[in-house]
């Protein structure tokens, strides 16, 4: 998973080619690998080279655009019925008195699991600014699989952001942190979210904590109203100035920690005229059910099962082989100690099968036994097999236990009658052109 963010979580950095960007790279979700920044500050002589900033990104199959906070301004609305294609109409025509722009030029997006009839958040943003940055990773052969903002609004359904769903409870977050080279206090709640700068005189502290407070005293009014969880969090970078103007202990969120979170949540503003096809959705519900597969925490029973089964079976198949080896070692201890019984002058024992089939055809040739090897016992075979009124062969060949016969004066269909019959009393025939080859079969 590649993270791609504006340069210094800035609205005003124009997208392009050469636009500077930071990237995190996940290869699990949970935790980031390597980082950089791409852009034009960061290249040796770009315009002559011809490499662009965009260009520099890591390849990846899964590509998050993070909007930064202060991109993305949030509304509540109670969601109308209507059909899906006029839905984009029905929210610019909600939406056209609360906002500070022509809605015909921002681009929007309803929160995960909206429902018409219910109330829900609508993400509004710069659409030419978006689109702009779309084109350019795509461009750059980064195309984007998801769009997730930085900031936004917990949701009372999953309690995104990393919470976990706790009816009774409602979250407030803030979060200070460094953006467009200023100090700001992102907060985000069951009613809403917002991005303040950070105050920097012990006045302005005062007077941005009585804000804050009223602004949690109104939410415990709403619908879901419960004990109230307040995180103070803040970058390294500024965490000691966010202690001394919001006066509480922070606990550190760096830049990557939090935008991680961000991607986990399920916000995805890729909607209406921006939304992604249905292959690249599949393919993104693939990736991301497969990263929660190998490190979401729910699912480490069902990794533990694999893992198991997966050892099990290997332990079964090596078990198996084992055994296998084993019964073939002891074929070959029985066969190497009868060959020694039977024949207790031989000194050494190398491959008592071929040893004993070598000692019996000397016996039985000391016995003047033919034996199946001999040219006699194949000649006599091969007269019983010839069909009757098959022509006598012209030439005999005996070697190596072989014999081969040729110069038939009949027709070819004689042999080859001849040497299926033989196949079938278990000699081991063969046809070499107009030769018929006769060895004895495997005993």
């Amino acid at each position: 998973m590649l993270i791609v963010s504006p340069a210094h979580l800035s609205r005003h950095v124009e997208p392009g080619p050469t636009a500077e960007v930071e990237w995190r790279s996940s290869a699990d979700g949970r935790q980031i690998g390597r980082q950089g920044h791409s852009g034009l500050s960061v290249l040796e002589d770009a315009s002559t080279s011809g490499v662009v900033g965009l260009s520099l990104l890591p390849k990846d199959p899964e590509v998050i655009l993070v909007l930064p906070p202060l991109s993305v301004s949030w509304h509540r609305v109670t969601l109308p019925k209507a059909p899906q294609n006029k839905m984009r109409a029905v929210l610019e025509g909600l939406l056209e008195d609360d906002v500070l722009t022509d809605a015909a030029d921002l681009h929007f997006a309803l929160e995960p699991g909206a429902k018409p009839g219910k109330p829900a958040w609508v993400a509004a943003c710069n659409k030419p600014w978006l689109k702009g940055w779309l084109n350019a990773l795509e461009a750059s052969g980064h195309p984007v699989s998801r769009i997730v903002p930085a900031l936004a609004p917990v949701l009372e359904t999953s309690m995104d952001m990393g919470h976990s769903k706790m009816p009774s409870v409602r979250p407030v977050m803030h979060w200070a942190h460094m953006a467009e080279q200023s100090q700001w206090v992102a907060s985000a709640s069951l009613d809403g979210a917002s991005c303040l700068p950070l105050p920097a005189s012990k006045g302005d502290a005062m007077h941005f904590i009585s804000g804050l407070s009223r602004q949690v005293q109104a939410g415990d009014q709403g619908p879901a109203a419960g004990e109230t969880l307040v995180e103070w969090m803040a970058d390294p970078a500024v965490s000691a100035l966010a202690e001394a103007a919001l006066q509480n202990k922070v606990e550190l969120i760096t830049t990557n920690e939090w935008l991680l979170r961000a991607t986990q949540g399920r916000w995805n503003l890729a909607q209406f005229d921006l939304t992604l096809s249905s292959r690249t959705r599949a393919g993104q519900r693939w990736r991301e059910g497969w990263r929660q597969w190998l490190s979401a925490p729910q699912w480490r029973p069902v990794r533990w099962g694999a893992a198991s089964l997966v050892a099990i079976s290997l332990l079964g198949l090596n078990l198996t082989a084992w055994q296998e080896s084993y019964a073939i070692d002891a074929k070959k201890a029985y066969a190497a100690r009868l060959f020694k019984e039977t024949f207790p002058n031989q000194p050494m024992v190398l491959e008592p099968e071929l040893q004993m089939q070598r000692e019996l055809n000397q016996i039985r040739q000391a016995k003047g036994q033919l034996g199946a090897g001999d040219f006699e016992a194949m000649l006599a075979a091969a007269a019983q097999a010839m069909p009757d009124g098959m022509e006598s062969p012209m030439q005999l060949t005996f070697a190596s236990g072989q014999t081969q016969i040729s110069g038939w004066s009949g027709p070819d269909h004689e042999a080859d009658t001849m040497r299926r019959a033989l196949s079938m009393k278990g000699w081991r025939t063969a046809m070499d052109a107009d030769s018929l080859i006769i060895e004895p079969g495997e005993d």
